[in-house]
């Protein structure tokens, strides 16, 4: 149990240090990076697209276009939450207490994330950015409830099993 508490503290650094990294990128790199995405995007959109019509494919590509950056915070930070959860999980902490304190972690590094940015040349710190943060890690965390309730009626379903055997 020691050695998984210490990778998922290694991770969550690991983690962190990816956000980190991400908001570090000057101004343009990062323009850059979001446009790749977006651009890789609409490759997949035409080719999942059949059955859509050229004004959904539109709507679509407008959206993610407008959306890239937020997705991308929620993503990051949704990964966040869950290792913390789940960090704080294996030190005994669960249920809401650990769904609460993962919530509140990912905020204040969301917080000090901006700070940080704030500083990065052609680069602007929001509060949107961190909602999306917050916004992320409570997703993460509901993920988290919903893979222990699949887990715990599996389970269930097993012990009923062996006890009808």
């Amino acid at each position: 149990m020691k050695n998984l508490k210490t990778l998922f503290l290694i991770l969550i650094i690991a983690h962190m240090a990816i956000i980190f990294a991400f908001s570090s990128q000057a101004g343009e790199d990062s323009g850059k990076l979001s446009k790749i995405v977006v651009e890789e995007q609409k490759k997949v959109t035409k080719k999942i697209s059949e059955n859509v019509t050229d004004y959904g494919i539109t709507y679509i590509d407008d959206f993610i276009a407008k959306n890239v950056r937020s997705m991308a915070h929620c993503f990051l930070y949704s990964i966040l939450a869950i290792l913390i959860f789940t960090e704080l999980n294996l030190r005994g902490i669960k249920g809401l207490q650990a769904a609460a304190l993962s919530i509140a972690l990912c905020c204040l590094y969301g917080l000090t994330d901006e700070f940080h940015q704030s500083f990065v040349p052609d680069r602007e710190s929001t509060l949107w950015d961190v909602a999306a943060d917050t916004g992320g890690a409570a997703a993460g965390v509901v993920i988290c409830f919903i893979v222990i309730k699949v887990y715990n009626i599996v389970m269930a379903r097993k012990t009923d099993n062996k006890g009808n055997n």
